[in-house]
């Protein structure tokens, strides 16, 4: 029999208490070291220091118990405690950091700061309506009327502008001078007698050539102001208004005016009295 074997059988149950209370530490230890282990699994890189504490250093995916875990995913979580049953070893203790995973920007490196959102700039642009001028009609003024010795003598209104034909002959015409910035005149048709063969009225508007012209009614025709007679618009009846379009004359509103001369022919008779007035 060696010398080994005749020193196991040499063992009593005493030495083997005496033995494990001699080699207590060193085994509890390494049984807490396997639980912390086992409990909380890390990388081969994990490493102790039995200086004083156990520390185990180890990235952690935040893993929770039944929802009522202490840190979320990816959160860095620190777990210290001392073991109970080694009271009799001051500062022995074990401490274990749980790292979340490090984000990465691909290259291995930190992690990029984030940048802050840019600010968005509004723009306002406030535009100014167009001011439209209002539009005033065309209204009479100023005028005055002229007869000739072969008129009807028929009586005219204070504000009327009579026009008449008699057998083709002009023996009443009128003038007016306007105001206004619309381009088209509308005056009412105060009386309109047709001639014995039912020749309607009809009568046209010239454009005065000159404006030293005198206002007021029953002038001589030598007296009545001259107007050029190649730039003349006819009238429009409609109801019981005429309307003249003089677009075609920039200065319409003030000037010289126009004059209201019938459209005639060999035979023609009518009358016709307009109004001055702008309603």
């Amino acid at each position: 029999m060696s010398a080994a074997e005749r020193r196991l059988a040499a063992l009593t149950p005493d030495d083997l208490v005496q033995g494990l209370r001699r080699y207590q530490w060193p085994l509890m230890v390494s049984v807490g070291v396997l639980v912390v282990a086992l409990a909380f699994p890390g990388t081969p890189s994990q490493q102790f220091d039995f200086g004083g504490d156990l520390t185990g250093v180890a990235p952690y995916a935040g893993r929770q118990a039944g929802g009522g875990g202490a840190a979320a995913a990816g959160a860095d979580v620190a777990l210290s405690a001392t073991d109970p049953t080694v009271g009799a070893a001051p500062g022995l203790a074990y401490e274990t950091l749980l790292a979340g995973p490090a984000a990465s920007s691909g290259t291995g490196g930190s992690a990029p700061p984030t940048s802050a959102p840019t600010p968005t700039t509004t723009t306002t642009t406030t535009t100014t309506p167009t001011t439209v001028p209002s539009s005033e009609p065309l209204v009479v003024t100023d005028g005055g009327w002229a007869q000739s010795a072969l008129s009807s003598d028929s009586e005219v209104p204070a504000d009327g502008l009579p026009v008449e034909t008699r057998v083709g002959e002009t023996t009443r015409v009128s003038w007016v001078r306007l105001s206004g910035t619309e381009t088209t005149l509308f005056l009412i048709v105060r009386r309109a007698t047709p001639g014995p063969l039912g020749e309607v009225p009809a009568v046209r508007a010239c454009p005065i050539t000159r404006s030293d012209w005198e206002s007021g009614g029953e002038q001589a025709m030598e007296d009545a102001p001259a107007y050029d007679a190649s730039a003349c618009v006819d009238g429009r009846r409609g109801g019981n208004a005429m309307s003249f379009d003089l677009q075609r004359f920039p200065n319409r509103a003030g000037g010289n005016g126009f004059v209201l001369v019938p459209i005639t022919d060999v035979g023609v008779t009518f009358e016709i009295v307009l109004s001055r007035a702008s309603e």
